[in-house]
């Protein structure tokens, strides 16, 4: 017969991957319904009935990388900002393009923003997350959660239930 904590870790290891892969298809369901920058709290009811911060969603500001063609740059800079390149660009001067490149879509030359051939920008959607709390707001968030589950208000079924459409529950 096994150990209680052979059992223990058995049915953890188990479950491991079934909650792994839901949690993410949640955030990137929850990550939809959030716009850059948006965080929101999720409470419930703690055992004494108050409610209790269980988590907080949370989307990041995307990121956005200034892809540069070297060459392309060279020939530019010599063409419209003579003054920064010696042999190179200046220290530095590659690097004040990029950001008014991000800022303004193009290069600022003479007050002007000149849109430029050799910089695209590319953008990465910053992938939403689901914080949990730490320390005493943990325990409380986690009793939350247990008398939740108590309460029938959740279920292992349900929060594992693959497919579950808006308004449906768990299969039967």
């Amino acid at each position: 017969m096994s150990s209680s904590e052979e059992m223990r870790a058995a049915v953890l290891a188990l479950l491991k991957g079934d909650v792994t892969a839901e949690y993410d298809k949640a955030r990137a369901d929850v990550g939809s319904t959030l716009m850059e920058g948006d965080r929101r709290g999720i409470a419930l009811p703690g055992p004494d009935g108050r409610p209790v911060r269980i988590g907080t969603a949370y989307k990041p500001n995307d990121t956005v990388t200034v892809l540069v063609d070297d060459d392309a740059a060279l020939r530019w800079l010599k063409e419209y900002l003579p003054h920064e390149v010696t042999e190179a660009p200046r220290p530095g001067v590659m690097d004040r393009l990029k950001d008014e490149v991000r800022k303004f879509g193009g290069v600022l030359v003479r007050g002007e923003v000149v849109e430029v051939p050799w910089a695209e920008m590319d953008r990465r959607s910053a992938a939403p997350y689901v914080k949990r709390p730490a320390g005493e707001e943990q325990e409380r968030a986690k009793a939350a959660v247990f008398a939740a589950f108590e309460r029938g208000e959740l279920s292992l079924e349900g929060l594992l239930a693959r497919g579950i459409g808006a308004g449906e529950g768990p299969p039967d």
